[in-house]
C-alpha cells in the first residue's frame, strides 16, 4: 500500500503543478481559481498537521497569493511524499483522532486520511478546470490516467 500511496501523492504533485502552470499564464487572472487552489494547499497542510498531531492554525479557505500557493504546494507535496515513504505498512491502519474545523471530534485511519487528501484535491481541481474553461482557456488534463501514461513512477 505504501508504494500505491507514494504514487498517488506524486500524481497529486504533478496535477497541482499542471494547474499552477495555467495560473502562471500571462493575462490569466481568475480570483476564484486562486481561492480554490489556496484551499487545496491549505487543506493538504491541515491534514498533515492532524496526522502529525500538530496544533493547527490553518484557515480552510485562505486567500494566498499565487507565489504563496506555489511555495505551499511544493512544501506540501514534499512533506506528504516523505510522510508516506517513512510510515510503516502497519501504521497505515493507525487511527488518528482530531477535531475538525467545526469543533467536532473524529477518528480515522491514516489510510483513510491519505485517500481523503488525494480525492479532495482532485475534486477541487475539477472545479478549477471548469473555471479555466469559463475564462476561455483549455484546462490542463489532470486525470490520473494521464499521469500514468506520461510518468515513470
Amino acid at each position: 500500500m505504501k508504494n500505491y500511496f507514494t504514487r498517488l501523492f506524486k500524481y497529486n504533485e504533478w496535477a497541482n503543478n499542471r494547474v499552477l502552470e495555467i495560473m502562471l499564464t500571462d493575462g490569466f487572472n481568475e480570483p476564484s481559481v486562486l481561492k480554490l487552489f489556496s484551499h487545496i494547499v491549505a487543506v493538504q497542510q491541515l491534514w498533515m498537521d492532524r496526522v502529525l498531531n500538530n496544533t493547527n492554525k490553518i484557515e480552510v479557505w485562505p486567500e494566498y497569493t499565487l507565489e504563496g500557493c506555489i511555495t505551499l504546494s511544493k512544501e506540501s507535496s514534499a512533506n506528504w511524499i516523505k510522510f508516506v515513504e517513512m510510515i510503516s505498512e502497519d501504521n497505515l491502519d493507525k487511527v488518528i483522532s482530531y477535531v475538525n474545523t467545526k469543533g467536532v471530534a473524529w477518528s480515522n485511519s491514516v489510510e483513510d486520511i491519505l485517500t481523503q487528501v488525494i480525492s479532495h484535491s482532485a475534486y477541487h481541481r475539477g472545479q478549477i478546470a471548469k473555471k479555466i474553461r469559463e475564462a476561455g482557456l483549455n484546462p490542463p488534463l489532470t486525470d490520473f490516467i494521464e499521469y500514468a501514461r506520461t510518468q515513470k513512477s
